[in-house]
Parts: C-alpha cells; structure tokens; sequence
C-alpha cells in the first residue's frame, strides 16, 4: 500500500510516465445481444479493429460470439456504437423506434445510468416495471451501465374551459 502511495506521489522523479489507454478502451458502450455474431463481421460493420473487439469482449473464444435466450453482452468503442445498434437492430428484429406522438402518448429513447432501475424509471414515466420490460422484450429487470431503453408517456392534457354561460 505504501509503495504504491509513494510510487503515484514520487513517480515523475524516477523518470516514469503513465500510459493512458486509448480512447476506445476508455469510451465504450454495452449491449445485450441474444443471437450469434461473428467479431469480424462485426469489425467490418463498426470500423472498429478486430484486436480492440478481442480485448473489449475478453468472454468470448474463436472470434465468435454465441446465441443464448438470457442474453450476452458485447462491448464497443462508443464511437461505433450507433452502428452496431444499426447492425444488431437487423439481426435481432428490433422495430425501428420513433420519437413521435402516437395515440397520447410521447415515446422516448432512455440510456440507462448509474443509479437507474426500472422502478424509478417506471415512476418517471408513470408505468409499472412489468410495462417497460414488455415494451423493451427484457427478460430479467437488470440493467446495465449504457442500455437504451424505449420509454413511453402519457401526453399531458390541457383542458380549456368553455365561455361561461
């Protein structure tokens, strides 16, 4: 413990440098896939070297990442990361999403932060837990640091009173 004090105060003195990772190990976004994907397709899709996918998604052997019904996760620099949601989206079915107003209700994109549950995010948007899991195809009520969640609301109505008789 000392030593390690005494190095981080001292080190400019013994000539040592600290080497920041690169951006994209700093910088990165999460999603849960359910279907397999291959890292180089997955490579060739996000701009993104196959070396850096490697040591992102450390859990996963031959380049390839496994189908499973409770979800895996897979890491990307946060610079690629609209292209992969472009990508996964295809794959695994999602519907496009809109942000306009249908049917009295505003739908919304959430990214999911630290300190988020579904819980407080179902008083934000006045619905039960049980409604953004069907509405986002979950199947457990964990999330996790950068998920994007679809979130609907209610549109508040105004009401105007007519002229007094």
């Amino acid at each position: 413990f000392l030593a390690g004090q005494y190095i981080c105060r001292y080190y400019m003195e013994h000539g040592l440098m600290p080497q920041l990772p690169p951006a994209d190990f700093l910088h990165t976004q999460t999603v849960m896939v359910y279907k397999s994907y291959s890292m180089f397709k997955i490579s060739n899709v996000t701009g993104v070297a196959l070396k850096t996918l490697k040591v992102l998604n450390p859990a996963y052997y031959d380049n390839y990442i496994p189908a499973s019904q409770t979800g895996n996760y897979l890491t990307v620099p946060q610079r690629s990361f609209a292209l992969l949601i472009e990508y996964v989206s295809e794959r695994e079915g999602w519907k496009p999403f809109s942000n306009h107003q249908k049917s009295g209700y505003y739908a919304t994109k959430w990214v999911v932060g630290k300190g988020d549950t579904l819980d407080k995010l179902a008083a934000l948007c006045g619905a039960t837990k049980y409604q953004i899991m069907k509405w986002n195809n979950l199947r457990t009520s964990e999330l996790y640091n950068g998920q994007i969640l679809h979130l609907y609301y209610a549109v508040p109505s105004v009401h105007t009173p007519g002229p007094k008789a």
